[in-house]
């Protein structure tokens, strides 16, 4: 028989800087929060085990995004974003994480 796993996925869709980004966050779990950031060149895929697991997922309520340009979150549409330097600066990614965790 068929099961299905626990974990919600979906986009949100933020505004930072006067550019849209639809960005694909994972989560699962109950509790305090827990936020599972990826590395550049990478995704949320690599958290997927941390998603699943009961003991942590009874405590936590855990939350992996993909940054735009990453995994399921591609580059947004409304900038020619290859004439444009990528550059992640604390303050814009702590904005987009902040955006992204109010609306989870």
């Amino acid at each position: 028989m068929a099961k299905f796993s626990d974990i919600i996925g979906r986009y949100v869709y933020l505004e930072l800087d006067g550019v849209e980004y639809r960005v694909y966050i994972e989560e699962a779990g109950k509790g305090i929060p827990l936020v599972c950031q990826h590395t550049a060149g990478s995704d949320g895929r690599q958290y997927r085990h941390i998603l699943e697991d009961r003991d942590i997922t009874s405590r936590f309520h855990v939350v992996a995004a993909d940054l735009p340009y990453h995994g399921k979150s591609l580059p947004p549409t409304s900038v020619r974003y290859w004439e444009q330097e990528y550059k992640l600066t604390k303050g814009w990614f702590m904005r987009l994480l902040g955006e992204a965790l109010s609306r989870s």
